[in-house]
């Protein structure tokens, strides 16, 4: 019997920016019988946009994990679940530079002794630019429109009566 490979993202709470990390969460869950299970590995090409962001961590009894900072890719080798341990997990934080939905299914997966994984996505979103202020230079801008011209002045203008000057009468 083979073994099930799964893999999920697993997101802090609130929106996640360009440069945050995540753990990408593989999980190798035993059959029913919980016999050991060896020499099973895979290997994960990160979808474009993801890399790894720090070392990653297994549970498993036995692998090698090859998951180097700043790579697309996640290869376990050699991997052991234990007798009677019902699943193992690999854990590799990644991030992205850029916003986007990153997806990771079997498509992402080369496996040898395991079963493939569905789906899973990661959003990331651009932070929001603020609109750029001008500089104030004291200068007031030129129109050809009189009403503007006015105003940039320091003008008032009157509903649709068109420009005028308030001025007390002495």
């Amino acid at each position: 019997m083979t073994p099930q490979l799964d893999k999920k993202f697993i997101k802090p709470g609130g929106t996640l920016r360009p440069g945050d990390t995540v753990d990408l969460e593989l999980t190798v869950t035993n059959t029913s019988e919980l016999g050991v299970k060896t020499g099973w590995e895979f290997t994960d090409a990160l979808s474009k946009g993801l890399k790894v962001a720090g070392e990653a961590t297994t549970d498993c009894a036995a692998g090698t994990i090859t998951a180097r900072e700043g790579s697309r890719t996640v290869k376990v080798t050699d991997g052991s679940i234990a007798q009677g341990v019902e699943s193992c997990t690999i854990t590799v934080p990644v991030t992205a530079s850029k916003g986007g939905t990153f997806k990771n299914s079997a498509a992402n997966i080369s496996a040898r002794g395991l079963n493939a994984p569905g789906e899973t996505a990661v959003k990331y979103v651009e932070p929001a630019t603020a609109p750029v202020a001008a500089a104030d230079t004291g200068e007031r801008p030129q129109s050809s429109t009189p009403a503007v011209a006015a105003i940039a002045a320091g003008g008032v203008l009157l509903g649709g009566l068109g420009l005028r000057r308030l001025r007390r009468k002495a």
